[in-house]
């Protein structure tokens, strides 16, 4: 967990939006359609800003 927030925090510097599995919660890169830890395709946005 505590690695978890680690990388919201430094992508929230860098970054105006977050996009991560609805399924499991694994943070992803914008241009992936599938969740490469559990084939969800449920990808969700969050603004940042």
């Amino acid at each position: 967990m505590l690695q978890t927030l680690r990388q919201l925090l430094r992508r929230s510097r860098t970054e105006d939006q977050l996009y991560e599995c609805r399924h499991c919660g694994t943070t992803v890169s914008s241009t992936t359609d599938v969740c490469p830890v559990c084939d969800s395709r449920e990808i969700g946005r969050h603004d940042l800003s």
